[in-house]
């Protein structure tokens, strides 16, 4: 059984997940990262100036600008950040993530090859952003993190750092990493997948697959949501055999580990929230050692909430948690009875919802 833990942060979204000793069953969670909205827009969570994708959340940002996505076809994201072109010891590439890792595609076979591994280590991510031009250096590549769910292979990692425009020093890309995750053995690492596509703000998944996707590519820093989807096998790069799960799938996890509640985007965790999971489809299993169920989930958020995670465990920064949800459930026009009065646990919960959340 693993531990995770899954960092979404106060006002918004995305939880990080950590997972302790990966090769055992990942239903086990701490909620503890966030990641990033376009454009580091703020307004995200509980009215604050937060990013859409979570405040004190290990996620990408360059100077102002919080982002989880680029295009290697160059068309810019909703924070206007453009990835121009990929350059290595003077020599220019075309960058493509397929699958979970980048490749670096020669201009000119003939006169030099093409990189991928390893060996784009010390490439350079030239990036045109409104203020000026950014170019983020790939430190360090390492294949040590594996899978939480299905066979444990191996997921290149990226250390990024940046400099920008009148910045002398250089910093990471990736700034609150969680150094004492042990699930994540390269915790300075991004996780670099395509085939999935999110909305910040509404905590959604877009799109999915190739095709819908062709060319974007998200930058999951390590404890991120995006992060944890991607090593839970919820995204088309994590795919594998018996573990595929649909977009309404992938959707309802995401708005688990964020507690987007209500469904609108907002989420209602903190860091270190200690979280227990499982799916319908029993990739993922509760352990036993749950004191209480929370909630069950949907791709429309909670179906249902008994004893909320910041109940179980509080947090001085809700401290009138259950009301906060209760009313913005109300504005939203969200019902919310509790499971209990759904008469569907503890067996007949997967007919109505993918996922179960339980506090441990």
């Amino acid at each position: 059984m693993t531990t995770i833990r899954c960092a979404l942060l106060l006002s918004l979204l995305v939880p990080a997940c950590v997972a302790a000793d990966p090769g055992d069953d990942p239903s086990t969670a701490t909620t503890s990262a966030a990641v990033t909205a376009p454009g580091g827009g703020g307004g995200g969570g509980t009215g604050t100036n937060c990013p859409w994708w979570g405040c004190g959340s290990n996620s990408p940002v360059i100077g102002p600008w919080n982002f989880h996505e680029l295009d290697a076809d160059g068309e810019p994201n909703d924070a206007g950040l453009q990835l121009v072109v990929m350059i290595r010891k003077g020599l220019k590439y075309m960058p493509e993530v397929i699958g979970a890792e980048l490749v670096g595609h020669s201009f000119d076979e003939q006169s030099y090859p093409s990189i991928r591994g390893a060996k784009v280590a010390g490439a350079i991510l030239v990036v045109d952003a409104p203020d000026g031009t950014y170019e983020l250096t790939i430190h360090r590549v390492a294949r040590v993190t594996p899978y939480w769910v299905g066979p444990s292979t191996l997921n290149y990692t990226y250390e990024l750092d940046y400099q920008g425009p009148d910045q002398g020093d250089v910093r990471p890309v990736c700034g609150n990493p969680p150094i004492e995750d042990k699930s994540y053995p390269n915790a300075l690492g991004a996780l670099l997948f395509a085939g999935d596509r999110y909305d910040a703000k509404a905590k959604a998944v877009i799109a999915t697959g190739v095709d819908e996707t062709r060319g974007w590519f998200n930058i999951a820093c390590a404890g991120s949501a995006l992060a944890k989807l991607h090593l839970n096998r919820h995204t088309t790069a994590g795919e594998d055999g018996a573990y595929v799960a649909k977009r309404p799938q992938r959707q309802a996890m995401l708005k688990m580990f964020v507690s987007d509640v209500c469904g609108t985007g907002q989420p209602f965790t903190v860091p270190g929230e200690p979280l227990h999971y499982q799916n319908a489809t029993k990739w993922m299993k509760l352990d036993g050692t749950e004191t209480s169920d929370e909630a069950l989930w949907t791709a429309d958020g909670a179906i249902c909430l008994d004893k909320h995670r910041l109940e179980a465990n509080p947090s001085p920064l809700f401290p009138t948690i259950r009301q906060d949800i209760e009313d913005a459930c109300a504005l939203a026009g969200h019902k919310l009875p509790t499971c209990a009065e759904l008469g569907v646990l503890p067996d007949q919960w997967q007919k109505l919802a993918y996922l179960l959340s339980a506090n441990p």
